[in-house]
């Protein structure tokens, strides 16, 4: 039960830090814990929800906007690395914010976030353990910092 009262928390977090924002989820797989929060947010906010689970998806949602997008990218996508999203991302004129999901198992993977500046990098392990290390994420990219993982510094 203390989990699940933990989940929940987490999730009113980051509900309440991305109400205002549009977000992207470009996923794949889904963990449970962001369909929770996917769902909470279509429930309760005015702004975009947009759901993807390849490059070209998010591209295209992204490339004719001109919304500053909250964008959680997965590892791996359906058609690629979610380093490669990182890397054209950073062409666009739009300065998103992104977080990245790493699984640590490719310390290549994190090099490139880190070179790309990505805003925010989380330990997928992080994510099911529920320890707050995405709603640190969320709050430092608004108070406009980074936030890497402890976790991903160990690998």
């Amino acid at each position: 039960m203390r989990k699940d009262n933990l989940l929940l928390q987490r999730i009113k977090e980051l509900n309440y830090l991305t109400n205002d924002e549009d977000l992207v989820f470009c996923l794949y797989p889904f963990s449970f814990a962001l369909k929770e929060l996917i769902k909470t947010n279509l429930e309760e906010s005015k702004c975009k929800r947009k759901f993807t689970s390849t490059i070209e998806e998010t591209k295209n949602i992204l490339i004719s906007t001109e919304n500053k997008y909250f964008i959680f990218i997965s590892e791996y996508l359906k058609d690629g690395l979610g380093t490669k999203l990182l890397m054209e991302l950073k062409s666009y004129e739009i300065d998103h914010n992104c977080i990245i999901f790493l699984n640590g198992n490719d310390k290549n993977n994190l090099n490139v976030a880190l070179q790309l500046k990505t805003k925010g990098m989380v330990h997928e392990e992080s994510l099911e353990e529920k320890n707050g290390s995405l709603v640190r994420a969320v709050k430092n990219i608004k108070e406009g910092k980074k936030y890497v993982d402890p976790k991903l510094m160990k690998i």
